[in-house]
């Protein structure tokens, strides 16, 4: 039912220890199959001749909508002393991916940094709800602490934060834009052609492309109200199994013609999980390609790992047969200065690296809202959201009193967890579980992000 991420902790030594050496490490319990990620520390103490303690844990937080719950306790430990291969290089990578971190300063430091922003109206919803949260500006990440039920989480900098539906962006959305540029046309291509199930080669799937699901626009759906075929039991037929046969066939299958593409939103994981699928066969059949991975060989080598996204980030959740699948729609894990990075990227560096145009420009500039005439596809029957090239904006015209429309892109994940984009470069996160409105409703930040700099239009 779990699976564990392990992150770099401390390791000192105690008078009192008897030359023992203590350590302790930063985990996290991962539920297995989804993106669920509960937090804790592990302690022990050893030495070079092998002896250990037991292992004592504690688990106080998590970022869960559904599952919230403390463990402790402790456990049989053994210690086998031996050469770590490679040692001197993965120190190194790791020291230079710390000193690589964007600069930090507490979110109370926005105050004196800034007169005149209040730092306070950057956290919104219920404290308990809450996991961490940010502002990027001017090159510096202001982080909030990472509060748990028990204190202050001691290794905050390497908290484990997972996606969910953030990855639709971060990963569906920018893997698209990257193939785009380096293979121009790639969004025009046929869903049919490139899907390897037979439920995607039927009539229903005719003109529907790679951009209509990233966009969740192919037309298909069982209710257009929103999120009713999301919220459906039957989508447990996804999101269960472990092969990616059986999740293909379901996004293949799933839902009925009604309407052409492209013209209206509804809300499909399914979608964003077969972009990833025929993004992948895509790439596999150019020359010299056949065994890549669009994931690795596309979106880590060319956008994620050149901005400077941590080793946390660079493993995604994938489906458990040979095909490991990854899952673009959800599964990745962060830590915050990998959120802080990506919404920089994002917003005031305009998806360049280095100065370098990394992405599609016109699929990039449409997904941030750079494009006045085409803002994309209203989100249900909610006037001032909309869905574009796997990226949501909200028009917040009403909370700052703008003359016309403003639009701002933003990232979000199941539970409570938002990444904003400012027009002015400032950026905002906040990542919660507690599912209600106050912990993504942005209005407050928006207004506050202003005073950095207005952005109405």
């Amino acid at each position: 039912w779990w699976e564990f991420a392990f992150e770099a902790g401390r390791a000192w030594n105690e008078p009192g220890d008897g030359g023992a050496t203590r350590a302790a490490i930063p985990f996290a319990l991962v539920q297995r199959n989804a993106n669920c990620t509960h937090n804790g520390v592990l302690m022990l103490l050893f030495d070079d001749a092998g002896a250990v303690s037991q292992a004592a844990l504690q688990v106080s937080g998590e970022t869960c909508h559904y599952l919230q719950l403390d463990l402790w306790g402790t456990l049989r430990a053994t210690y086998a002393p031996a050469a770590v291969a490679e040692r001197d290089a993965l120190v190194a990578a790791h020291r230079a991916e710390v000193a690589a971190r964007m600069p930090v300063r507490p979110i109370s430091a926005l105050a004196s940094d800034h007169p005149g922003v209040d730092p306070e109206k950057f956290a919104i919803g219920a404290p308990r709800g809450r996991t961490a949260y940010g502002v990027v500006a001017n090159g510096v990440h202001y982080r909030s602490g990472c509060a748990t039920r028990h204190g202050e989480y001691p290794f905050c900098e390497m908290l484990d934060l997972p996606s969910y539906s953030v990855a639709k962006s971060a990963v569906a959305g920018l893997a698209l834009m990257r193939m785009e540029q380096l293979h121009p046309g790639v969004k025009d291509l046929p869903v049919g052609e490139f899907a390897p199930a037979t439920g995607c080669r039927t009539e229903k799937w005719q003109g529907v492309n790679f951009l209509h699901l990233l966009d969740m626009a192919t037309g298909q759906h069982d209710s257009p109200a929103y999120m009713a075929d999301e919220d459906d039991a039957r989508v447990r037929d996804f999101f269960a199994p472990d092969t990616h046969a059986q999740r293909l066939a379901f996004a293949c299958e799933a839902y009925p013609r009604r309407e052409a593409p492209g013209a209206r939103w509804i809300y499909h994981t399914s979608d964003t999980y077969l972009l990833g699928t025929v993004l992948q066969q895509a790439l596999r059949r150019l020359p010299g390609r056949e065994r890549d991975d669009v994931f690795d060989d596309v979106l880590w080598s060319g956008v994620l790992g050149p901005l400077g996204l941590s080793p946390t980030a660079r493993a995604t959740r994938r489906s458990y047969d040979d095909a490991r699948q990854p899952f673009f729609g959800w599964g990745l894990t962060l830590l915050s200065d990998d959120i802080a990075k990506l919404a920089r990227f994002l917003g005031e560096q305009r998806g360049r690296i280095d100065g370098r145009e990394v992405l599609d420009a016109v699929l990039f500039d449409a997904a941030m809202q750079r494009d006045p005439g085409n803002p994309g596809l209203q989100v249900g029957t909610l006037e001032r959201y909309r869905y574009r090239h796997g990226f949501w904006a909200r028009n917040v015209q009403p909370e700052l009193g703008c003359a016309q429309p403003t639009w701002v892109p933003f990232l979000s994940g199941f539970g409570g967890i938002t990444v904003a984009m400012f027009p002015n470069g400032v950026a905002w996160y906040n990542v919660a579980d507690d599912g209600l409105l106050a912990s993504i409703d942005f209005a407050a930040p928006a207004a506050e992000a202003a005073k950095f700099g207005a952005y109405c239009r």
